[in-house]
């Protein structure tokens, strides 16, 4: 994708995969019923939907609102199948409650910064980022397939204004995934619908795709996101390629311990690495602008207890090389609550860690951390994770980018 300017309140957050069950409160949605009037519908034709939780005393007046995830459909056909899924309906979400938890949690102690505030989780059903806008459905095989991600993003916040949104005096659009790329997207008209005396930031948990180079030496995202534009978007003319299969069953071993891994395998991860901070470097360096990046093998972020808050043992970072360590939820707070700059990268490790527990996966956890435990090995800690993979680096031959060298706040340019 284009390259566009970032807004002074953005933050960035950057993870990979995982699961997590945790407690949460559950809460009936809201039918947009309204929308279908303005044209602003999931792929099926069905409104948009999204779960409130209203804040307590002063704090009802700051809003979280939560874009959900759940990738792109890039093609007509990828948006057909898509009608028969949550991620193109909400056929499901009239009849049943969404689960709030982590940065969306009304619990106190797991999520301090936030937990009083009016909390809101959009459902996705676009799969288009909340971007799209053609006015011509697709027609076939008894189907039609609507594409208007941008009506939906706009019918949902008008419906939120009336519920309060209008009074904001604190607001945080954020969203995993497709969704945090749509709150970077949706970020500057987010902003120009609230009050002026508002302060309002976006963040993007997993959202920041960088046009980087696939495991098979292509640009899978610059080809897919194309695809994805010229279907979802009206009047748009570029070249598109053929789809891409990717078969990554060479990388599965090897994504879930670096053991497994051959020394090319390796190296990809290094030029991943590497040409993910050239791309920070393009950012603008407000002081405004954040960015927390950890090395754990985990997806979403935001929305798992373990990696958001509430753990002393979880992957934290230091802004500085003496500075004090902060979790996810703990420096998002401190970002937007008290203006905090945030400029913390664990640039120090070369490849993902496994950071938690996948009960159902128990394979692939011989050295996972657990809260920051080995459940095999209670003193196994993170460090000692950390420590092993650093130690497994040598036997493959490779040249280390002259910044990792660096001071911290060197990294990416941010000096």
């Amino acid at each position: 994708m284009a390259t566009a300017r970032l807004a002074p309140w953005l933050l960035l957050l950057v993870c990979v995969l995982s699961v997590l069950r945790t407690e949460s409160v559950d809460v009936v949605n809201t039918i947009v019923t309204d929308a279908v009037k303005k044209g602003a519908v999931c792929l099926d034709g069905t409104p948009p939907a999204y779960a409130l939780h209203k804040g307590v005393g002063d704090a009802a007046n700051n809003w979280l609102i939560y874009l959900e995830g759940g990738g792109w459909c890039a093609t007509e056909a990828e948006c057909v199948f898509r009608t028969t899924k949550d991620v193109g309906s909400t056929k499901r979400w009239a009849v049943e409650k969404s689960s709030l938890i982590a940065m969306l949690s009304d619990q106190e102690s797991e999520n301090p910064y936030f937990y009083n505030w009016t909390r809101v989780y959009v459902r996705y059903c676009d799969g288009s980022s909340y971007v799209g806008d053609r006015e011509k459905p697709y027609v076939g095989n008894n189907t039609t397939v609507y594409f208007r991600g941008a009506r939906v993003f706009k019918a949902v916040m008008e419906d939120l204004l009336e519920k309060g949104l209008k009074h904001a005096s604190n607001a945080l659009l954020t969203g995993c995934s497709a969704g945090g790329l749509g709150a970077l997207l949706q970020c500057d008209n987010f902003r120009s619908i609230l009050p002026e005396k508002a302060k309002v930031k976006c963040a993007a948990d997993a959202g920041f795709f960088i046009d980087g180079t696939d495991i098979y030496g292509g640009h899978m995202h610059r080809e897919r996101f194309a695809q994805i534009v010229q279907t979802h978007i009206e009047n748009i003319l570029m070249p598109v390629k053929k789809d891409q299969l990717a078969v990554h069953d060479e990388f599965a071993s090897c994504g879930h311990d670096i053991e497994n891994c051959t020394c090319d395998q390796v190296k990809l991860w290094r030029g991943f690495q590497s040409e993910f901070y050239q791309a920070l470097a393009q950012l603008n360096s407000s002081s405004s602008n954040g960015m927390f990046i950890n090395a754990c093998a985990s997806h979403c972020q935001t929305q798992k207890q373990e990696t958001w808050f509430g753990t002393s043992t979880m992957p934290k970072l230091r802004d500085r090389p003496a500075g004090s360590l902060q979790g996810v939820g703990e420096a998002v707070g401190e970002w937007f609550v008290n203006d905090a700059e945030m400029r913390r990268v664990d640039y120090r490790t070369k490849t993902p860690l496994v950071c938690e527990y996948n009960p159902e996966e128990p394979h692939w956890n011989n050295h996972y951390t657990f809260r920051g435990t080995n459940l095999f090995n209670p003193a196994y800690t993170l460090a000692d994770e950390i420590k092993r993979k650093t130690s497994l680096i040598p036997r493959c031959p490779a040249e280390i980018p002259a910044y990792f060298q660096q001071p911290l706040l060197c990294i990416a340019g941010l000096c």
